[in-house]
């Protein structure tokens, strides 16, 4: 029980730095002229938000289902 909600953090936090590493590279590359670029960079990141925002639900879904199964057991 306990090595999944560490399982579930840890991938928590590695979506977190995934995050701050992925918007660092794209403030470099907004900042060049070509509009094509920047429409294409800011496409991925929507894209990205919606995957990273999935496993973010996914992973409290995952807890809330282990709280409900922890108040089923009586504990």
């Amino acid at each position: 029980m306990l090595e999944k909600e560490f399982e579930s953090q840890t991938r928590y936090k590695k979506v977190q730095s995934m995050l701050k590493t992925r918007y660092k590279k794209v403030q470099d590359i907004l900042k060049t002229r070509y509009k094509k670029v920047q429409v294409f960079i800011l496409r991925n990141i929507k894209m990205f938000k919606r995957k990273i925002l999935d496993e973010i639900n996914k992973w409290k879904n995952s807890l809330n289902i282990k709280k409900r199964a922890l108040v089923i057991k009586g504990f």
